[in-house]
């Protein structure tokens, strides 16, 4: 689009149905994704196309603690979510004699 300088250019609104684009990064890598309660197969890093609006975005690793997220997701646009997963503390038993 050409523009003349001072002047502005109007770019045209995304169509509301276009999806918009998540990637999903976590710490360690290879959590699993569940977006709005449904399992997807995917393990992090992923990147997926939703729906614009408001998602739930979980992740689950062996060893460390869930961890949920809520998003908005734009239309035609690309957004990132990193999330640091905290390890699950180990219970500690102590035997007295």
């Amino acid at each position: 689009m050409n523009t003349l300088p001072g002047r502005l250019s109007r770019q045209p609104a995304p169509a509301a149905g276009e999806p918009g684009r998540l990637r999903i990064l976590s710490q360690p890598p290879g959590a699993e994704v569940v977006i709005d309660g449904r399992r997807t197969g995917s393990r992090t890093p992923v990147n997926v196309e939703l729906a614009p609006g408001r998602h739930t975005i979980a992740l689950q690793h062996r060893g460390f603690e869930n961890e949920m997220r809520n998003v908005l997701v734009q239309g035609n646009r690309q957004e990132e979510l990193t999330v640091a997963l905290k390890p699950v503390a180990r219970k500690r038993f102590f035997l007295f004699r």
